[in-house]
């Protein structure tokens, strides 16, 4: 008995113990994440943060845009780089080269290759070879493009073969430019510039000393590159009598003046080819020239007054089948309306974008 009542003394304090405890939990305050109002009976209720709005989302989605667009404009500049490439016998296969259809794109080359080689017909050898040179250059392997470049360059040489000539050392003049080998580029250019002369063809040594322009440019020589085209391109291309070929001259040369940062310049040189280009009716150089000043008009905060020649610029490149320059527009359109707050502009713009874009990468792919 005399035990028991050691024991209740301890069990008292024990009991004030987790009592004092418990109340002490009761009075914590909890954070603002629970309904202080609630009374009922059960646990306190979560308060969960607001749904969000409509335009966060569109938002959120303009965010994943941008994040997914690096492959598409590696796919655009591949594009642009292969138009820039020349090839030989239009890459027509031979019509004896057994299951082709069931080869991918390099062995059907390499199959015209040896399929010419056994027929010991050596010139379609050497344009085969200058084919899959451009296949490997579009593809990365740069060093093996150059030696099948080299290899086919040095044989026209030889034949004095001056048509092929030019085909080999522009793709050469592209291949060392996309290496960043500039000087080497130059050299190339400079061969094509005395083929030209040589040849008498006053459009294509224009067009050369405008490829040569940007080339300066990317060295840091903007003098040089503006004294190329205004003395030399211009004069020949408008000699020429080929106005595309000038409003391409005039957008470069616009171009060259935004990469120095001479915006006023800049866009009174895109005005004056969008001027050019509508006397002339060269709807594919406008619409592009449109694109072009308007993406500068938002490059300096003047987005609203750019919807416009989007626009226009979109109607031209929807009618001639301009796919690359169309996903690019309505991307661009997209981006202007999202920053002036015109969300519903902005939601159509993007839906028409991400169809537009799909449709693009998938005939890519197919091709």
């Amino acid at each position: 008995m005399k035990r028991v009542f050691q024991i209740c003394p301890l069990l008292f304090l024990l009991s004030a113990l987790w009592t004092n405890d418990t109340l002490a939990q009761t009075n914590v305050k909890h954070p603002s994440k629970y309904n202080k109002e609630f009374s009922g009976i059960g646990p306190q209720v979560y308060i969960l943060p607001p749904p969000k709005t409509k335009e966060e989302i569109l938002q959120d989605q303009y965010s994943t845009k941008r994040i997914e667009q690096v492959t598409l404009i590696q796919l655009i500049d591949k594009l642009e780089l292969s138009d820039r490439l020349k090839r030989i016998n239009n890459e027509s296969l031979p019509i004896g080269l057994i299951d082709s259809a069931h080869m991918d794109r390099e062995a059907q080359i390499k199959s015209a290759i040896s399929y010419y080689e056994q027929a010991n017909q050596h010139d379609s050898v050497l344009a085969w070879q200058n084919n899959l040179g451009t296949f490997k250059l579009l593809n990365g392997d740069l060093d093996e493009a150059r030696d099948l470049f080299i290899g086919s360059l040095n044989t026209y040489k030889l034949h004095n073969d001056i048509s092929n000539q030019q085909i080999v050392l522009q793709n050469l003049a592209i291949l060392e430019e996309q290496s960043g080998n500039f000087l080497t580029s130059l050299g190339y250019y400079d061969e094509l510039l005395d083929l030209a002369k040589k040849t008498k063809n006053i459009q294509r040594e224009g067009l050369l000393n405008l490829s040569i322009a940007l080339l300066q440019a990317k060295l840091g020589n903007y003098s040089a590159a503006h004294n190329l085209i205004l003395k030399k391109s211009f004069p020949l291309l408008q000699k020429a009598k080929y106005f595309p070929d000038v409003v391409n001259a005039l957008n470069t040369l616009a171009t060259i003046k935004e990469s120095e940062e001479k915006f006023t310049e800049a866009k009174w040189i895109y005005l004056q080819a969008i001027d050019v280009a509508t006397i002339y009716k060269d709807e594919k150089g406008l619409a592009q020239s449109l694109f072009n000043v308007a993406r500068l008009k938002t490059r300096i905060g003047d987005s609203i007054l750019a919807i416009p020649d989007y626009k226009l610029a979109k109607d031209l490149a929807i009618k001639y089948s301009m796919n690359a320059l169309l996903v690019e527009i309505e991307d661009s359109l997209g981006d202007v309306y999202l920053d002036s707050g015109n969300y519903t502009e902005a939601a159509l713009a993007l839906s028409s974008y991400n169809v537009l874009k799909s449709e693009f990468i998938n005939k890519q792919i197919l091709l």
